[in-house]
C-alpha cells in the first residue's frame, strides 16, 4: 500500500488516501467474465467477497461476457 494524495472527479478538495496495487495471474484459459474476490489480511478469516471486483477480458477478442 502506498499514501497518496488524491481529489475525486469533481471534488476541488484533494485528500490523502491509500492506494493498494494487486498483483492478480489468471490462467491463459480462464472464461471471461466478472469474477468475485477476497482480499484479507494475513491470516484473516476469509469474509464476504467483493461481487465482480476482477472481469477477464478475452486479450485476442477483447470479449467480455
Amino acid at each position: 500500500m502506498q499514501q497518496v494524495n488524491y481529489a475525486i472527479p469533481g471534488n476541488t478538495y484533494p485528500s490523502d488516501s491509500w492506494a493498494l496495487s494487486l498483483l492478480v495471474n489468471v490462467a491463459a484459459d480462464a472464461a471471461p467474465g466478472l469474477r468475485d474476490a477476497l482480499v484479507n489480511n494475513p491470516g484473516q478469516t476469509a469474509t464476504i467477497a467483493v461481487p465482480a471486483l476482477l472481469n477477464i477480458v478475452d486479450p485476442v477478442t477483447k470479449d467480455m461476457v
